[in-house]
């Protein structure tokens, strides 16, 4: 081969090795398209591209040896690079004409482009798993929050709907200092739900003050006597408003519990 020639063989594999270079950096699909592509490009970068047959294969092999030489000669190559994980590259070249042998330019190229899929695989792999963690992260961090918005707003509606109430029974018939005492504690508690949030608070304009007030102590498991003695009402009442509420809310099926319902929201 001349000089010219040869010029011509080793501008085809650096133009080989340009146009393979930002797959090796910044692929981000998957294996199979990459290899193909890889494939491609090697073989019109050997001397006889139309008589040459590349291939890469994955295979799950374990191994301590980084590179593997299955198999080389003049007219044949099969090298292997093992992955993280213990699965194996394995890249193949052969020749259809039998005469044709591999030059020893063509052998570095084929082990040095070996080396960098292989590399671009372990840097694929590993992102998707990052990606794995990242995302399952993600959904724990967001069901974090759920959790913490509705502990909030329980925590809001039983100061709004239930201490808040009986505080003000309380008040009554407490002389000037208790009245202070008291007023100074339901300040603090409003605060307190005025930070957490109320999940109540899209049933204002539903249901009555009283109604709220009951739907309060409904959602702390209280029974219909508890309710009625809290509130200095009778159980016939209470009942009432029990079923007032459901119709509002459209609770339908006699199977859900009106405190199931009013805790979930």
């Amino acid at each position: 081969m001349g000089i010219e020639e040869e010029l011509k063989e080793r501008e085809k594999e650096l133009d080989c090795l340009y146009r393979l270079t930002p797959l090796f950096t910044s692929y981000e699909g998957n294996e199979v398209p990459l290899l193909s592509i890889i494939e491609k490009e090697l073989k019109n970068a050997m001397t006889y591209p139309e008589a040459t047959d590349i291939s890469f294969l994955l295979e799950s092999e374990k191994g301590s040896d980084p590179l593997i030489q299955k198999k080389s000669d003049q007219h044949y190559f099969s090298s292997g690079f093992i992955l993280e994980g213990g699965d194996l590259l394995i890249l193949h070249l052969d020749f259809k004409n039998g005469e044709i042998e591999l030059v020893p330019r063509e052998r570095v190229l084929l082990e040095s482009v070996l080396r960098l899929s292989a590399v671009t695989i372990n840097r694929l792999r590993t992102e998707k798993i990052l990606s794995g963690k990242n995302i399952a992260l993600t959904e724990l961090l967001n069901h974090l929050e759920v959790e913490r918005d509705k502990q909030s707003r329980s925590l809001s509606t039983k100061v709004n709907s239930l201490i808040l109430p009986i505080l003000s029974q309380m008040e009554q018939g407490l002389g000037d200092e208790g009245v202070v005492k008291m007023k100074l504690i339901r300040n603090v508690l409003k605060e307190i739900s005025a930070q957490t949030g109320n999940n109540f608070q899209g049933l204002l304009p539903i249901l009555t003050s009283r109604e709220l007030e009951i739907c309060g102590l409904i959602s702390t498991g209280s029974s219909t006597k508890e309710i009625a003695t809290l509130l200095g009402i009778c159980g016939e009442t209470v009942e009432r408003h029990r079923c007032t509420i459901r119709k509002k809310l459209g609770i339908t099926k006699t199977g859900t519990r009106l405190s199931s319902f009013l805790k979930n929201m």
